[in-house]
């Protein structure tokens, strides 16, 4: 019996760090914005709607979409406002190929 109290501890605090990484990875995962970028030469310009991994609000997700943008060859324009999953569903047709996408 002192051997499984001796070890309670460490095992509560493996499943409470579990529970920790998990209930951030859920807030992150529910993090959407709405956005507007283009890429020159010729000049093309798309509205899309994106996924943020990291802190949503609008300045950290600014700076995330802008760098993620720009590994594809796209600059951010503008972040327009922020999606929450009730109503992101209807986004999907108006952001088309660009749903999701990056």
């Amino acid at each position: 019996m002192k051997r499984s109290l001796k070890f309670l501890p460490i095992r509560f605090g493996a499943i409470a760090l579990s529970v920790l990484i998990f209930s951030q990875s859920a807030l992150a995962d529910s993090c959407y914005y709405a956005y507007k970028a283009k890429r020159d030469n010729p000049l093309q310009l798309h509205y899309g709607v994106i996924q943020v991994r990291g802190e949503c609000d609008p300045a950290s997700a600014r700076s995330e979409v802008s760098e993620r943008l720009q590994l594809r060859g796209w600059s951010l324009l503008v972040l327009l406002e922020r999606v929450n999953e009730a109503e992101l569903k209807q986004y999907k047709e108006t952001a088309g190929e660009f749903y999701l996408r990056y």
